[in-house]
């Protein structure tokens, strides 16, 4: 059997990115201030709608599968 090498392809540009990092500097922010209902929110979003989860989402539209 062949194994074929799957790569994550990132969305072109720099919104995601600076997003992302602004997401990080936002989470310390909050876990600094003691904000911790927050922070976990902002997190959810961040794991949901981040950089990871948008290319891990346009390999899988790519391949053909899903992963939960």
């Amino acid at each position: 059997m062949t194994r074929g090498r799957a790569a994550l392809e990132l969305p072109p540009g720099d919104e995601p990115r600076t997003r992302d990092l602004q997401e990080h500097h936002q989470l310390v922010s909050l876990i600094v201030d003691g904000r911790a209902a927050e922070a976990a929110q902002l997190m959810r979003g961040h794991i949901t709608h981040g950089l990871t989860a948008t290319a891990i989402s346009a390999l899988e539209d790519r391949e053909g599968i899903r992963v939960t």
